[in-house]
């Protein structure tokens, strides 16, 4: 259990840099900088902090994160070739992650009491939640980005 502010951010720390061990040893299949998972993961923090969340919340996010690089990384690594506009899809349904961060980090000032379980659970539900809905718009409507599009699946 996540008790104070300084383990929360202790936790995210352990979270992206886990990530990033992971794509350097891994290799990046979508041929972004590491600086680029840094920045997003940075940019996340700091909207975060803004909101004094509760201690789980810092981590929500970095699990949340990390799942989307994770699979984007996987999908690039087991794909024959990358195709369409991977990364791309991945930059532009970002704004949707944030939207989602923004929301839950509202929520959860709101709520009385909660503990760091439910602060990670609704941080992590919230970025994914908003990356997932802003991902099927960009995907499905604007590009073409693979094995994310529903056109992939028809």
């Amino acid at each position: 259990m996540i008790t104070s502010r300084s383990q929360d951010i202790t936790g995210f720390l352990l979270v992206i840099v886990f990530v990033l061990l992971l794509l350097i040893v891994a290799g990046d299949g979508l041929f972004v900088p590491v600086g680029y998972y840094l920045a997003v993961s940075l940019v996340a923090f700091a909207v975060a902090l803004l909101f004094r969340p509760r201690p789980g919340f810092l981590v929500g996010v970095a699990l949340a994160l990390s799942v989307i690089f994770i699979v984007y990384l996987w999908v690039a690594l087991t794909a024959d070739h990358v195709e369409g506009l991977l990364i791309l899809g991945q930059v532009f349904s970002l704004p949707g992650a944030l939207l989602g961060l923004l929301l839950a980090a509202w929520k959860i000032r709101r709520r009385v009491g909660s503990s760091s379980i439910a602060a990670l659970l609704i941080a992590a539900g919230g970025v994914l939640l908003g990356f997932l809905i802003n991902q099927i718009l960009v995907c499905n409507t604007l590009m073409y980005c693979g094995v994310f599009s529903l056109r992939f699946l028809l």
